[in-house]
């Protein structure tokens, strides 16, 4: 029998799936702190899997993302409903996608609020720096 490293938080019946297909997973259960911390690289998983250009299989990846997105939801004892507010403020202070604006790059004076931002985030933000 050949074996591969897995080494990923899995749905409630992959294990089952495995077993019942004759495979032998080594598996174990997760402590509340490390389900947290699982669930937040599940949302990177799923989310770089969402590259594709089939409509249909972009759903099922959306839905994908969905599942990890309640179940995290869940795991910080919150409700939908609190994410709905959550995001409701969100898009009230911000806005949404719906213009599809894109920024290319923005040139802030040094007073300006979102520098001290823009600056403790350099691997977001990269400082152009124009050549004279």
């Amino acid at each position: 029998m050949r074996k591969f490293k897995f080494q990923k938080l899995v749905r409630d019946l992959i294990i089952d799936q495995m077993i019942f297909g004759g495979a032998e997973p080594t598996y174990h259960e997760l402590s509340n702190e490390e389900h947290l911390g699982e669930l937040k690289k599940k949302v990177l998983e799923e989310a770089s899997e969402m590259n594709i250009n089939d409509k249909d299989e972009l759903l099922k990846e959306l839905a994908d993302l969905q599942e990890v997105i309640d179940a995290l939801v869940k795991t910080i004892n919150k409700t939908p409903t609190d994410l709905k507010s959550a995001q409701d403020r969100k898009h009230q202070k911000a806005g949404g996608f719906d213009r599809k604006l894109y920024i290319d790059h923005v040139s802030v004076l040094d007073d300006d609020p979102w520098i001290k931002h823009f600056l403790d985030n350099p691997d977001r933000y990269p400082e152009i720096i124009d050549e004279l």
